[in-house]
């Protein structure tokens, strides 16, 4: 409301003695700049990283009524993965799996991304959702529990 009030719409705009707190000043200073920041333990991490890089996007429903047996209400079902490869060469490659019909998709999920990830590379994802979706499908498909932890 503060920045409204002195007429700041853009980050850019904001006086450089506005008080505002560290992450803050250090977001405002990279866009002023043009500079990217780059965490130390997040430089250290990507050191890491392998080629193919998957960049990993899950969609899953979670119905208060069971939809499948075995499941409980609410529990998280994933019907749709999304995976962007980054090759070597730095060349993207798209792959998908998404289920259209009214079964339970958990063992075609598991099995098409299994197959689409192969044995190399690392996995990259937004955040720990998707880990937690694969540990309910290792539970799940005992069969696929070591790829999938």
């Amino acid at each position: 409301k503060e920045l409204r009030a002195i007429g700041v719409e853009d980050i850019r705009d904001i006086p450089a003695d506005f008080p505002l707190s560290a992450i803050q000043q250090l977001r405002r200073d990279c866009v002023v700049n043009q500079k990217e920041y780059i965490a130390p333990k997040l430089g250290g991490e990507l050191m890491n990283v392998e080629h193919p890089i998957h960049f990993l996007d899950f969609e899953t429903i979670g119905p208060a009524i069971p939809k499948y047996g075995g499941t409980r209400p609410y529990q998280t079902v994933p019907f749709q993965w999304s995976n962007h490869v980054m090759h070597e060469n730095e060349n993207l490659e798209r792959q998908e799996y998404l289920c259209l019909e009214d079964k339970d998709p958990r063992e075609e999920f598991a099995g098409t991304l299994l197959k689409a990830l192969g044995e190399k590379g690392s996995i990259v994802v937004y955040t720990t959702y998707e880990k937690g979706v694969l540990e309910g499908l290792a539970e799940y498909l005992p069969h696929y529990r070591d790829r999938l932890q």
